[in-house]
């Protein structure tokens, strides 16, 4: 025994030298808890013990022992389980895509914006030559996940032959155990390795970078060993600190593009912002408010109304779906997305409306789109550059999000306190990630806890510590801005400088939180507030009401300068409710058919004091305006009456409308046409807006067109109550007359089927399509269907197919297999059951909306990178 313990302490003091001259920092840490255990003022929780031939750890509270077992015997398990396969032990850090040759070849021609336009061949060439189920010859890099005594790091190191090493332990008086057991020094001689011990999360993200920056190229597999399952926590934080770096968020492709954008801009003699600019006290007489679009905004949106006058505010350009409606223009708007489908629907939002617009400054990232430099006025540009660095005046941000791009900015012009509402950087208690009106999606929050096997940007989700509660869930999109915007507290904060977080989210470094009423002002008038829209041009809704007040208004409307009616704002509307987040005081106003003949001068002002309201004077559309007919008929889908519609439709009736879009589609007229050839015995019918769409309609379908019964609509309704099945396309949806009439189908329409016509699906089986997921809503929603566990099992999980075994159920033979081509199905067979089998059409149209929703969510699928982890089994 005397033996033994002579060379465990000498053990020990070999490793302390082996830290003190090769990690000073960690031997640092070390020495002051070995000094502490020593004089009794740290509380010593284990012990090392030697029992029945094996060393063991008691934990001194409980009794308990962390092997509980021979921990030499453990050890070799640990030991044994480690070998050269890429799906075992292993966290796979490259693109976990496949490309066909076809993708690849389409990727060469794309824009170099495009996610993958410089890397899916080198992608492609990969996965073609090198096998999943192939063995490497040389593990490089190596993690330890967790190290108990450190019994099985010697040999597993020995076994790997790995070069790089990451330890990882939490526990940093259960290390100190393991230097006892452990010679590091002997272990590690010739190789690099990082420690990580007991340390927090911008601790554990330095080392990991400087882990995963050593020998850079060699991260596509890393492997490691998991100590027991209490440290599964450590690969959701190596997933997420991979998620988080920057060629995963950002493709090689946008940085070229943005390099040329940004280049273009200086060439433009665009002014630049400057990050030096506290000194200069312009914004001296306010504190800041920086504004965000997460929940928060949205949940505080009165507390932000009432007190707008209280700040100078910097907002995102996302924001201003939110901050419109309240009346409330941002001093400064930051922008930095470089999507060009964002750019397109926000400056469509707010085209015509520049009035909003006119005291406000713009700071632009110098690679936004075009778009936005041609709509809003140079002079009231500044320019920001992220990733590159061209011009030499301090206007450089390292950011991953807009959110702590205008926390920066805001750092940098003012001494005055700064508050924050919106910057949650966390999700939702419902697992949204924004506010209502913000077109981001939702997350699981029930999965904070759990591994991923594999770990999205967007979708994984973990525990950080909460600015009101305990701890929140973030994902790891979020933790790279947590990171960020604690790294810029430290850089830009003044000496006195205040930082008040008014948001239900994450905690952030240096900051104070504070409950939204609890801030003091000075100024506490109370103020009114209202605001009309109109998607139209024909129907007006709005809302006017006073802060913390009951008061009901009445509104003025004129046309031209003359009275002509008076509104009591005192109603709960529905459309106000969506569009304002408002749910009283609210307003209706219909335009008459003989204000329709021409345009007027429209206004909408508070009867009392005369007021105008925001966005209160408008230019009426008249009839000799071109997209007038559509207009209207967007209007009226909006007024249907859903009592009406719910059963309405016309037996072996195939309808379509006949837009721009639809008709320039030759593989849409062409399935149209064929459809014609199938199904003579079924009436087509073609629904337009004007005599212009009708003679196109004639000429794109030729002979054809003598055969469809072509309508000139006004109304959604002579849609619905002349069809039985509608078709259109997903291009199509992005025409805002397709969008409203489509959508009110799907919601509120029990005999009418659609169908969405996707060539795509040419070259596609049913087992290729329609896949059940664990997360899909047949799974979840199956009793209300009649669905049971064992229909899903016979169906191989796959929708198409369940519907036809529902439909044999029912006494009907749908003659289909996973090996039916699914544009075939799809486009033909299907619609043949539809149109013969009512019982089949019944079970079709009862399954409510699910995959026409999600298209109506998002028309663009998400392209985030995803990290494979193929923890211990």
């Amino acid at each position: 025994m005397q033996d033994i313990e002579s060379v465990v302490v000498q053990n020990y003091e070999k490793s302390m030298l082996y830290f003190e001259q090769s990690h000073p920092d960690l031997f640092n840490k070390l020495k002051a808890l070995e000094l502490l255990l020593g004089e009794g003022k740290y509380p010593q929780k284990y012990d090392l013990e030697f029992k029945d031939g094996y060393f063991d750890v008691v934990e001194l509270a409980s009794g308990n022992f962390l092997y509980n077992m021979d921990s030499y015997k453990h050890s070799h398990n640990l030991v044994k389980e480690i070998n050269f396969k890429k799906d075992a032990h292993v966290i796979e850090t490259f693109y976990n895509h496949n490309f066909d040759d076809e993708s690849v070849k389409a990727a060469k021609q794309l824009t170099a914006n495009h996610t993958y336009a410089t890397t899916a061949p080198i992608v492609n060439y990969y996965n073609k030559n090198i096998e999943k189920s192939m063995s490497m010859k040389k593990i490089h890099k190596f993690m330890f996940l967790g190290v108990g005594l450190g019994l099985h790091i010697q040999n597993i190191s020995q076994k790997t032959g790995a070069d790089v090493f990451l330890v990882l332990e939490d526990d940093i008086e259960l290390f100190r155990l393991s230097l006892f057991t452990c010679n590091y020094e002997e272990t590690f001689k010739g190789r690099e390795v990082f420690f990580g011990i007991a340390q927090n999360n911008p601790e554990f993200e330095e080392t990991f970078a400087h882990f995963y920056e050593y020998a850079f190229i060699r991260n596509h597999y890393l492997k490691f060993s998991l100590f027991s399952s209490k440290d599964e926590v450590l690969i959701k934080k190596i997933q997420t600190a991979i998620l988080s770096r920057s060629e995963h968020c950002y493709s090689h492709a946008a940085l070229l593009e943005k390099g040329s954008r940004v280049l273009e801009k200086i060439s433009k003699d665009y002014k630049f912002f400057s990050m030096l600019k506290k000194d200069e006290k312009f914004f001296d007489d306010k504190p800041i408010l920086v504004l965000g679009a997460g929940p928060s905004l949205g949940a505080n949106k009165e507390w932000l109304r009432q007190h707008q006058n209280n700040f100078i505010i910097i907002a995102p350009f996302s924001t201003l779906r939110v901050l419109y409606h309240l009346n409330i223009a941002p001093d400064i708007i930051v922008h930095i997305d470089e999507g060009d489908a964002f750019a397109e629907r926000s400056i469509e939002l707010y085209e015509g409306k520049k009035e909003f617009f006119k005291n406000s400054l713009f700071i632009f990232s110098a690679s936004i789109p075009q778009l936005f430099f041609d709509t809003f006025d140079k002079d009231a540009i500044y320019l920001l550059e992220d990733r590159t660095q061209y011009k030499l005046n301090d206007n450089y941000l390292e950011i991953a999000s807009v959110g702590e791009a205008v926390y920066a900015i805001a750092l940098s012009l003012t001494r005055q306190n700064v508050y924050l509402l919106g910057l949650d950087m966390a999700l939702a208690d419902d697992g949204s990630s924004h506010s209502r009106t913000h077109s981001k999606g939702k997350a699981d929050t029930s999965l904070a806890d759990k591994l991923d096997d594999v770990a999205d940007i967007r979708k994984t989700v973990l525990n950080v510590r909460g600015n009101f509660r305990d701890k929140v869930v973030t994902m790891p999109l979020f933790t790279m801005s947590i990171t960020l915007i604690n790294l810029q507290t430290k850089k830009y904060r003044s000496k006195d400088q205040q930082i008040y977080n008014l948001s239900d989210g994450a905690y952030f470094d240096n900051t104070t939180p504070l409950r939204p009423e609890i801030v003091e002002f000075k100024n506490k008038d109370e103020q009114e507030y209202g605001v009309v829209q109109s998607e139209y041009g024909i129907t007006f809704i709005g809302y006017y009401k006073k802060i913390n007040s009951d008061n009901v208004y009445d509104i003025d409307v004129y046309i031209d300068g003359n009275h002509i009616d008076t509104l009591r704002a005192d109603k709960a509307l529905k459309s106000v409710e969506e569009a304002f987040d408002v749910d009283s005081n609210g307003f209706e106003f219909v335009l008459e058919e003989k204000y329709l003949k021409e345009s007027h001068l429209l206004e909408f002002k508070e009867s009392k004091s005369g007021k105008l309201l925001m966005d209160g004077s408008v230019k009426t559309i008249s009839m000799q305006d071109e997209k007038f007919n559509e207009l209207r008929f967007m209007d009226s889908v909006e007024h249907i009456d859903d009592k009406e519609i719910k059963n309405a439709y016309c037996k072996d009736a195939i309808g379509f409308m006949a837009t721009e879009e639809n008709l320039a589609d030759v593989e849409f007229v062409n399935y149209i046409k064929e459809l014609m050839v199938r199904f003579p015995d079924v009436e087509f019918k073609g629904f337009c807006f004007d005599d212009t769409c009708l003679n196109n309609l004639k000429s794109v379908f030729g002979e054809f067109g003598s055969t469809i019964k072509i309508k000139i609509v006004t109304s959604g309704l002579e849609v619905i109550e002349n069809i039985e099945i509608f078709i259109y396309t997903k291009k199509s949806l992005e025409n805002n007359s397709h969008n409203v009439l489509v959508k009110k189908m799907v919601h509120k329409c029990k005999c009418i089927h659609r169908i969405m016509f996707d060539k795509s699906r040419k070259n596609k089986l049913l087992k290729d399509v329609g896949i059940i997921d664990q997360n899909d809503w047949f799974l979840k929603n199956a009793p209300s269907l009649g669905i049971n566990q064992q229909d899903f099992i016979n169906a191989q999980y796959n929708r198409n197919l369940l519907l036809a075994q529902l439909a044999y159920k029912q006494g009907l033979n749908i003659e289909v297999t996973l090996d039916t081509n699914s544009y075939d199905w799809m486009y033909f067979d299907q619609l043949e059951y539809l149109l013969k089998y009512s019982q089949y059409k019944k079970l079709v149209t009862k399954i409510p909306y699910l995959f026409h929703n999600k298209i109506f969510e998002s028309l663009v699928s998400s392209s985030d990178e995803v990290i494979s982890s193929k923890p211990i089994k």
